[in-house]
């Protein structure tokens, strides 16, 4: 009972601590009116009281295949308290087990100490429900605050991937979406099998992968491919566009009790058919350089185009990217690869040129020369990898020449003005004056003879 509260004031109700067992509730608020009514948040009971509702906790235990998330049942799963002290244990089935009342804040354990036939009893872990009830946990927790007690199957598990390759040059072929079939069986001739046949699921890749487990360690099992229910033999078409190849003719031993051991064979393809491709590498390379043939450190972007025809008209639409920004970074060279699908064995043709960011090619406005070194590519099953260079040149700038002249003579008054242009600065004047100097040289000879002659 509390007394002298203030009608017409909004008071918040909390819990701080909650009994033992039991969650913190949430706040609720409250108002007396001034007939002394209360009206709540929470819940109001016809005789007036105002109720904190309290409600235990809670968590929910799974026992699971680790594997596939499957219930299992048939394990025996103990809840022991921080002092040793086992406060739940049950056998579990294929529905979740709940306990109710555990102690906020207190780490528990959760532990198996019978597993289902067939699996391993998995290792301890431990819990605590916080006072809101939310689980916090080292094994595995679900969004909707399942607790997990994860098992994996007794024995050696095995992995079995399948490549897809080319028989006759050993790259990958790649599957658009198909399904395989992989057998386990005792012996070598594949009569004795164990377990389910297992499907292998390709998409968009060249390999899929599926795992056996519950093996026997130290056992040679062997590995088949099969087809409706029917072992495919290794090195056989029997109409297939391909053929199996397994290491070891299949055999692999299986190692250690709860260790992983892997298996690789191929299926060889004579040929790339519908549903099926190869990836072609296009590697274009790009070089800077000087007027002088000198390599040219630039910051400047370049971009290549992709066509589908030798008029640089069309960009392709086959391969992954058909405007490629190639980017020095400050240096004087860069590459992008680009990948081609080769969906049969017809030849693919592609034209490679220097274009802008958007596709278009260049013009001679361009402020660099370019050479397209092997720019016209073709692509087949068999010829999956090409490169083409591009040469940038940066032209040397074109000097401004500004022509020289003879500096302009003042004329005396009554002289008439003489402008001699020459296009140099030859010192004219001095010619002049030696010219002259030689004539007088020559008279004064001349004269001296004709005196010396009388």
């Amino acid at each position: 009972v509390v007394e002298g509260l203030k009608t017409g004031d909004s008071y918040t109700l909390r819990e701080t601590i909650a009994p033992e067992g039991y969650k913190v509730t949430t706040d609720t608020t409250f108002i007396i009116d001034e007939t002394g009514k209360v009206t709540s948040t929470g819940t109001v009971t016809e005789e007036g009281v105002l109720l904190v509702e309290d409600e235990k906790t809670h968590i929910s235990v799974k026992k699971v295949d680790v594997a596939d998330g499957e219930e299992l049942e048939g394990a025996h799963i103990q809840i022991i308290d921080s002092e040793g002290n086992v406060v739940e244990e049950w056998d579990s089935t294929t529905e979740a087990h709940t306990v109710e009342g555990l102690k906020t804040g207190e780490s528990y354990t959760l532990r198996e100490t019978v597993a289902p036939e067939g699996y391993t009893i998995t290792t301890d872990t431990t819990f605590i429900i916080d006072e809101t009830g939310k689980v916090t946990s080292t094994g595995t927790v679900t969004e909707e605050g399942i607790l997990l007690v994860e098992d994996a199957k007794a024995g050696g598990s095995l992995l079995v991937t399948k490549k897809l390759t080319d028989l006759l040059d050993g790259e990958d072929v790649y599957a658009i979406d198909h399904t395989y079939e992989v057998g386990l069986f005792e012996d070598e001739e594949g009569t004795i099998q164990v377990g389910e046949t297992k499907t292998l699921e390709v998409r968009n890749a060249a390999s899929g992968t599926v795992e056996f487990d519950g093996l026997e360690p130290g056992k040679t099992y062997y590995v088949r491919e099969m087809e409706n229910g029917e072992v495919i033999g290794s090195g056989r078409t029997d109409g297939r566009p391909f053929v199996v190849e397994y290491e070891n003719d299949g055999g692999v031993t299986v190692i250690e009790d709860g260790d992983t051991t892997t298996f690789i064979f191929e299926n060889q393809y004579f040929e790339i058919h519908e549903g099926f491709y190869k990836e072609a590498e296009l590697t274009i390379d790009k070089k800077i350089i000087s007027a002088s043939g000198r390599p040219l450190n630039t910051t400047d972007v370049f971009y290549a185009g992709i066509f589908a025809d030798p008029e640089f008209t069309e960009l392709s639409d086959i391969v992954e990217a058909n405007v490629l920004e190639l980017d020095p970074a400050g240096g004087d060279s860069a590459s992008v690869t680009v990948k081609v699908q080769i969906v049969d064995e017809n030849p693919i043709y592609l034209y490679v040129t220097e274009v802008d960011e958007n596709g278009n090619r260049l013009d001679d406005s361009f402020a660099y020369q370019y050479t397209v070194a092997n720019g016209s590519v073709t692509l087949s099953a068999h010829d999956t990898k090409k490169t083409v260079t591009i040469t940038n040149t940066k032209p040397e700038a074109t000097p401004t020449v500004t022509p020289a002249t003879t500096p302009k003579a003042t004329p005396t008054p009554g002289q008439s003005k003489i402008v001699v242009q020459t296009g140099d600065d030859t010192p004219i004047a001095l010619y002049v004056g030696l010219v002259l100097a030689a004539l007088v040289a020559v008279l004064v000879i001349l004269l001296i003879r004709k005196k010396n002659s009388r």
